[in-house]
């Protein structure tokens, strides 16, 4: 089973019983495992500051949180992204937020943020907009 992720306090946690939420365009929805493939080799994963990530609940989506962070994962050179992680703006967001895909966990283990780079952020490849 997916399991939503978010991050908090500089470490990436999922979220038992909530499922992923990704974002194309204007479409938001639950995803399931068909459209998601295993986090490639070179990958970062980072935390979106100022954007509670979205989840799937019972059928609906909703916010998490405020305080806890929408995380994302850069994909390598030859991958193409098809969901953006699906999140809500805070009023203090920092701006811009591109990122390159959607990232769950099917453990209930932390992940230890190891790339949150500030370049990353603000620098990144979206050749498909």
């Amino acid at each position: 089973m997916l399991c939503a992720m978010y991050a908090m306090g500089g470490e990436m946690y999922d979220a038992p019983n909530m499922a992923p939420v990704g974002r194309s365009g204007n479409d938001v929805r639950i995803l399931t495992k068909k459209d998601m493939i295993e986090l490639p080799e070179g990958a970062d994963l980072m935390f979106l500051p100022g954007r509670s990530a979205l989840v799937g609940q019972k059928g609906k989506i909703e916010k998490i949180a405020s305080s806890l962070c929408a995380v994302a994962a850069m994909l390598p050179m030859g991958y193409t992204r098809t969901y953006l992680p699906a999140f809500e703006l805070t009023d203090d967001a920092p701006q811009p937020a591109n990122t390159d895909a959607v990232i769950t966990s099917t453990s209930s283990k932390a992940i230890n943020l190891f790339s949150f780079i500030e370049k990353f952020f603000f620098f990144t490849i979206n050749c498909c907009d």
